[in-house]
């Protein structure tokens, strides 16, 4: 991880994010599936890198909006979450076949 390359212990980047310890070790890990912007932003400061460097896909996909253009559309298609996932599935199957 980046802390160690700057030579820092993982207890001084948490600090210097505010959060605990235990969360950043999640973060280095990957073990989190959301890592909050805020936190990112000062974890990138910090090893001054930009802060998609330190997101994984998901998280990218999060951060650029994609995730509320797809939720815009579901709306305006009045889709529940659950009949828009079914639908979609449904599809995927069948160009699978």
């Amino acid at each position: 991880m980046v802390s160690l390359s700057k030579g820092l212990r993982q207890r001084d980047a948490a600090d210097y994010a505010g959060i605990d310890r235990s969360t950043y070790i999640h973060y280095e890990e990957a073990g989190r599936d959301f890592y909050p912007k805020e936190h990112m932003e000062k974890l990138a400061e910090l090893f001054e890198v930009p802060l998609e460097d330190l997101l994984d896909d998901y998280n990218l996909f999060l951060l650029r909006g994609q995730g509320a253009q797809i939720k815009a559309i579901r709306q305006r298609l009045g889709l529940t979450q659950n009949n828009m996932q079914r639908s979609l599935a449904s599809r995927l199957q069948k160009s699978s076949s």
